[in-house]
């Protein structure tokens, strides 16, 4: 599974619990971590798009060697 993917999966999970108890307190720190998984999954799947290449300076990038 995408890390995205498990990333939403504990959103949801945050958001159910949240549902489901009825103390203020917690329902707000359950929302505050779904918001949190969403944004690192939004980051994920950023990132999984990105077509940077990291190199060390004994192994030089494809952009340094033209």
């Amino acid at each position: 599974m995408p890390q995205n993917d498990e990333y939403r999966t504990l959103a949801a999970n945050c958001l159910r619990m949240a549902k489901d108890t009825g103390e203020a307190g917690q329902k707000a720190m359950l929302l505050n971590m779904a918001n949190a998984w969403l944004r690192l999954a939004h980051k994920a799947e950023k990132n999984s798009h990105s077509d940077l290449v990291y190199g060390t300076r004994d192994q030089p990038t494809l952009a340094a060697v033209q």
